[in-house]
C-alpha cells in the first residue's frame, strides 16, 4: 500500500505538471513555473515569441499551442491521475492508520523475539563440523591479542595422539609415562627449582599454582608444629629425610615421598 500510495501521489504530480505545461502553452507566456515545471518548454515558448518580434509578427497569442502532441495525456496518465488516485485520496487515513497497524504488529512480534546469546553469526546447525570448529576456536583457544595465557604443565604422562586422526569421532586414549619417578632426591629437588625459576622469570599472576612448593612450604610449617608441641604424629612417622629425621624441606626420603604427599593433600 505504501508503494501503491507514492505511486499514484507522483503520477498525480505528473497529471498536475502536465496541465501546468499546456495551460503554458496554450497562452504562450512563460513564469516562473513554467521555468521550473517546463524548462525546454519555456526556452522553445521564448524563442517563438523572439522569432516572431523579429519577423514583424505578433506574439504567440492564447489558443495558439505551440506542440498539439503535448494537448493530449498518455493512457498511464489518465488511468492512474483519474481512476486510482482519486480512490487512494479518499482512503488515504484509512490507509495511513492500516499501515501503523502493521508496523505496530511488526514491532510488537520483534520484541518477542529471542536476541541471540552470542555475537558471532552462526548459519548452520550446531552439529555441523565448522559450526563445532568456530565454537571452539573462540571458546577454548587463546588469540594471540589475548593479555595473557595460562598453561598448565603435566608431567606423567605421553605426548602422543593414538587416535584415528582423519575420524572426528576418534578420541584419544591417555598413556602413562611410567618412567618418571618423583621419589628421588634429584626429581624433587628439580621440580622445585622449576616452580621457582618459572615465579622469578616469568610474568605470572598470584593466581599461579606450583604444588611443590606449596608441599615444601608445608614441610617447613609442620616441622616448625612438631618441634614446638613435641607430640608424635602421622607427619613424625611418614615425612622423613634420608637420614630418619623429621623433614622440614625438600627433599624427602624416597620411601616416605607417597605417604608424606598424601598427608599434604589429604
Amino acid at each position: 500500500f505504501d508503494y501503491l500510495y507514492d505511486i499514484t501521489i507522483f503520477a498525480a504530480l505528473l497529471a498536475w505538471q502536465h496541465d501546468r505545461v499546456i495551460k503554458h502553452d496554450i497562452s504562450g507566456k512563460n513564469s516562473v513555473g513554467s521555468w521550473v515545471l517546463d524548462f525546454w518548454g519555456s526556452i522553445r515558448r521564448h524563442r517563438a515569441n523572439k522569432n516572431a518580434a523579429a519577423a514583424g509578427k505578433p506574439a504567440v497569442k492564447e489558443g495558439d499551442v505551440i506542440d498539439s502532441k503535448r494537448d493530449t495525456r498518455s493512457i498511464e496518465e489518465r488511468i492512474l491521475g483519474e481512476k486510482v488516485f482519486p480512490i487512494v485520496n479518499k482512503i488515504r487515513w484509512p490507509l495511513v492508520l492500516v499501515l501503523c497497524g502493521i508496523f505496530s504488529g511488526g514491532m510488537y512480534g520483534a520484541l518477542q523475539l529471542d536476541t541471540p546469546s552470542d555475537s558471532e553469526v552462526q548459519l548452520l546447525p550446531d552439529s555441523n563440523m565448522l559450526t563445532k570448529f568456530s565454537y571452539y576456536t573462540r571458546s577454548v583457544f587463546k588469540s594471540s591479542a589475548e593479555s595473557q595465557v595460562w598453561v598448565d604443565v603435566v608431567w606423567g604422562v605421553k605426548a602422543v595422539d593414538n587416535g584415528d586422526q582423519l575420524d572426528p569421532d576418534s578420541k584419544t586414549t591417555i598413556e602413562y609415562d611410567t618412567s618418571l619417578d618423583l621419589t628421588s632426591a634429584e626429581a624433587q629437588n628439580w621440580l622445585k627449582t622449576f616452580c621457582t625459576d618459572t615465579q622469578s622469570n616469568m610474568a605470572y599472576e598470584n593466581g599461579m599454582n606450583c604444588w611443590m612448593t606449596a608441599f615444601d612450604s608445608w614441610l617447613g610449617v609442620q616441622n616448625a608444629l612438631i618441634a614446638t608441641s613435641g607430640q608424635v604424629t602421622d607427619f613424625t612417622t611418614h615425612c622423613l629425610t634420608s637420614a630418619g629425621a623429621n623433614a622440614a624441606a625438600l627433599p624427602i626420603a624416597p620411601g616416605s615421598f607417597y605417604e608424606c604427599l598424601y598427608l599434604f593433600a589429604t
